[in-house]
């Protein structure tokens, strides 16, 4: 049972997960560390994971179930934060799991003056632990974070434990129908507040599989413009707050990782459209760049070379403009063409 207000508010985002979500609701209930409350959000799901919800629900009073219209991820967190009871909040994905004893081990380091635990991830991709290198706790215990160490630190939220204090007081919430809305709300949360704890110990199962988010995001028509979703809503809360000048120098920096992640992520035909998407956000900003390619990416000096070396997917992609380039092109931005002139957009349409 839990108390009257619960230490820690457990947020569950479900959509269609009918496959894996026992498995993950078996994880929470099963905690060592037994006063929480479980926010399961049902998004629309049109699978058999409303009536999985309910069963749960019905066996564990901590389980509360909340529908909404499929709105993405981001909106299934946002219902979670703003009913959470809870001191802290926790995010779980509905397909992964935690071990045993998490809550348990993260409640002893969550002391006062501690902002947010961060803790080790198992990453498993056919059901082999593989190691990416992106999950890699680099530190052990307290530590305040500089921004460089924050724009090195994974982005992911279900690895992290958070005051919800802050998340109401800041209205840090997550940018909604954004295959990436976790990087924007990991920056925009640790901007301010960075007293954090590391923990190394895994105590978070990610399953790296076929179908998911983030999966569906990378190497498909579209997914790769995502990552403009997500620096959008760090530009638009960092604006919001005045405090892009005071820490300037990262958030050029995010421009460029944003931009690098978006190509990794690309299609060859897309290239050309990521440079636009990125040029026309630095014209609109008027941010005093100091960056080389921003900067010529903000003057619509340069381009994508897509000739022989076009599997190369990094910013030495990057090429000045000649010609009739200067004049006219025609490419495409995210799934849309697009035609411009003297750098204009002139035309923009679907393509099938």
């Amino acid at each position: 049972m839990t108390s009257q207000t619960p230490r820690i508010s457990v947020i569950i985002p479900v959509y269609n997960a009918e496959t894996w979500l026992p498995r993950c609701l078996d994880s929470v209930i099963n905690q060592s560390f037994r006063d929480i409350e479980i926010l399961c959000v049902n998004d629309g799901s049109t699978d058999h994971s409303a009536q999985i919800l309910r069963e749960y629900a019905a066996k564990d009073s901590r389980i509360i179930v909340l529908e909404q219209e499929n709105s993405g991820a981001g909106a299934a967190r946002n219902r979670g934060i703003l009913a959470a009871r809870g001191e802290f909040i926790s995010f779980v994905d509905s397909d992964d799991k935690l071990l045993p004893d998490a809550y348990a081990r993260l409640m002893r380091v969550m002391t006062d003056g501690v902002d947010a635990v961060c803790f080790g991830t198992i990453e498993l991709r056919d059901d082999r632990e593989v190691n990416s290198g992106y999950f890699r706790i680099p530190f052990e215990g307290s530590k305040t974070m500089t921004d460089d160490e924050l724009l090195h630190l994974s982005r992911t939220v279900w690895n992290k434990l958070f005051r919800r204090d802050i998340v109401l007081a800041d209205k840090v919430l997550f940018p909604e129908r954004c295959s990436f809305d976790d990087n924007a709300f990991t920056l925009n949360y640790f901007i301010r507040h960075r007293n954090l704890f590391f923990l190394p110990d895994k105590f978070y199962v990610y399953y790296r599989r076929k179908g998911s988010l983030t999966a569906n995001a990378e190497h498909h028509a579209g997914g790769a413009f995502e990552y403009f979703k997500a620096l959008d809503a760090v530009h638009a809360y960092w604006g919001d707050r005045h405090i892009i000048s005071q820490h300037f120098p990262l958030f050029e920096r995010l421009c460029v990782k944003f931009f690098r992640d978006s190509l990794n992520i690309s299609l060859p035909f897309e290239r050309s459209g990521i440079v636009w998407e990125m040029s026309r956000r630095l014209q609109a900003w008027k941010l005093p760049l100091e960056d080389n390619v921003l900067q010529d990416m903000r003057d619509g000096a340069c381009h994508i070379y897509l000739g022989k070396m076009y599997h190369r997917r990094n910013i030495l992609n990057l090429k000045p403009l000649k010609g009739l380039q200067k004049i006219l092109f025609i490419g495409n931005s995210g799934r849309d063409g697009v035609l411009r002139l003297f750098g204009q957009e002139i035309l923009r349409w679907k393509k099938n």
